[in-house]
């Protein structure tokens, strides 16, 4: 794995930066989280998925199989789970980290993971996707901390991934809004990466994660990593890939965090 470059603040991934990571050789951090819905047709993004050099990651609309191929680039598959084979959510990891996991349940879509290594760090995958209008969305989210899906996790702990809502949409879902998930997450000692780096406001977020029919016009922040008080303070950057480089790949962007 190539050096990476300190982030001190938000920014985006693109060439630049990417080359200038390899041509420093600044020493590496020590861990890489990221979270990326690349929809759908993995096998022909290994590339990309390579180049966010990811210590653990957070597939959203992936297929089991080609998740289990991308240990070609050193990624072990520890948990993949959906209803259709070809779209599933997917936590994969560098094998040091002996991840254990398994589905949360009664929720569409959440995966909960631990290592077991002498360091320990949890992780909680987000696709928030259900086909039931009364309890899609954000409510999903709602739905695994009513069922404790955050429960024991170590100290360094993430929740990441796609959770398909913002605090503009508030409205739509009663007590179960985006805004009220980020009180309840806070509550059990979760905070947004990327608020916590921009001091920017839920809602008003200026750099976006997803882009509606790919379209650059129409762009919005979907996409969250909220991490534990204890591995907050152990953050060194926070990034989002600029579409330039990769809206020809997915709608979504990934959502990288550098920690120590």
């Amino acid at each position: 794995m190539t050096g990476r470059l300190p982030v001190t603040t938000c920014r985006r991934v693109d060439g630049e930066h990417a080359a200038s990571r390899v041509g420093r050789g600044i020493e590496c951090l020590a861990m890489r989280v990221a979270s990326w819905n690349c929809s759908m047709s993995l096998r022909r993004k290994v590339e990309k998925v390579a180049s966010l050099e990811a210590d653990i990651l957070v597939l959203q609309e992936c297929s089991r199989a080609d998740a289990e191929d991308l240990n070609s680039i050193g990624l072990t598959l520890n948990c993949w789970i959906g209803r259709n084979r070809h779209k599933g959510l997917a936590l994969l990891s560098r094998p040091r980290f002996r991840i254990v996991a398994k589905a949360v349940e009664d929720v569409e879509w959440a995966i909960r993971g631990v290592s077991q290594g002498r360091r320990r760090i949890g992780v909680v995958c987000i696709w928030a996707c259900a086909p039931d209008r009364g309890s899609r969305y954000v409510r999903q989210v709602h739905c695994g901390l009513d069922q404790g899906m955050l429960a024991s996790l170590p100290q360094e702990s993430a929740v990441i991934g796609d959770f398909n809502s913002n605090s503009r949409w508030d409205s739509k879902h009663g007590l179960r809004s985006h805004s009220r998930l980020v009180e309840r997450l806070a509550q059990e000692g979760f905070r947004s990466a990327y608020h916590q780096m921009t001091g920017e406001l839920q809602g008003n977020e200026t750099i976006p994660t997803f882009f509606l029919h790919r379209r650059q016009t129409k762009p919005y922040h979907i996409d969250f990593g909220f991490l534990s008080s204890a591995w907050l303070r152990k953050l060194d950057g926070i990034e989002i890939g600029s579409p330039e480089e990769w809206l020809g790949h997915s709608d979504h962007m990934p959502v990288i965090m550098d920690l120590r």
